[in-house]
């Protein structure tokens, strides 16, 4: 382990989420914001969508965090590819949990009068990330489904879809669902100088008392990763154990280099 040589309480560039390891981008901040008002707002369905490793799942891990910490009920889901019937029967414990609602009242298509969110029509979130592994139809039509039951004129859910961008056409071949998302977002690549500041910022976070990456070998590890913070965590980590191997004082761009090799090599 390379935490001891460089001086660092935690692994600075684990993919895994830490909310004290959020790195909160320009774009990442505008996404929140825009969320948050429409939850307060009660949009009904918002999109986020990204690249893949962009950090769209560490964002709605975020907002999660801090839904609940205001004391909004918040269920979150991850769609691996399960089929629709599965799907639905999921979605259908989301909705019981956090609204006591069965899914049966909300079928695809139905309409008028629906039962009464509870807690006072607290706002309730759901959370479904990977949702670009939706491909079915009728499942969609699901979540259409829920923005026709309403209590008081307040939609009974707020829904956040994240996934890659193949999300996009697949809604827009969806006018019926498409036409109804309140708020939508694209998080973007991080640029040179985010990058630059997203890994001081980690090893701040992890402890680090001085520089441990040159500047040349930030702008080379934001050029190899071309500013996806998921590739720049696995190249800072690898150059770090490099690093720490060979005792080296700083991290210089001939071991970023050496890093990308070996990691093309095991593609």
């Amino acid at each position: 382990m390379y935490r001891e040589y460089w001086g660092l309480r935690e692994n600075p560039f684990s993919n895994a989420y830490n909310s004290s390891f959020f790195y909160l981008a320009k774009g990442m901040d505008e996404a929140a914001k825009r969320f948050f008002a429409a939850i307060s707002e009660n949009r009904g369905i918002m999109l986020l969508v990204g690249p893949t490793g962009v950090g769209k799942t560490y964002l709605a891990k975020l907002i999660a965090d801090q839904l609940r910490a205001r004391n909004v009920r918040v269920a979150q889901m991850i769609t691996p590819r399960l089929s629709s019937e599965s799907l639905a029967l999921e979605i259908g414990h989301k909705l019981k949990e956090l609204r006591g609602l069965n899914l049966g009242d909300v079928e695809p298509g139905a309409a008028g009068e629906s039962t009464p969110p509870q807690s006072n029509g607290a706002p309730a979130v759901l959370i479904i990330d990977e949702a670009q592994t939706i491909t079915n139809t009728e499942t969609f039509e699901v979540l259409r489904a829920l923005l026709n039951h309403d209590h008081e004129g307040r939609f009974l859910l707020t829904t956040l879809l994240a996934g890659d961008d193949s999300m996009v056409e697949r809604l827009r071949a969806m006018p019926s669902l498409n036409q109804r998302i309140g708020v939508r977002h694209r998080l973007e690549p991080f640029c040179p100088e985010e990058s630059s500041a997203y890994i001081d910022f980690r090893l701040s976070a992890a402890g680090a008392n001085g520089e441990i990456f040159c500047p040349d070998a930030k702008e080379d590890i934001h050029t190899i990763a071309e500013g996806i913070p998921r590739v720049i965590n696995t190249l800072c980590d690898l150059a770090m154990v490099i690093g720490a191997d060979e005792r080296l004082l700083r991290i210089d761009t001939d071991i970023i280099a050496r890093a990308r090799r070996e990691l093309n090599s095991l593609r």
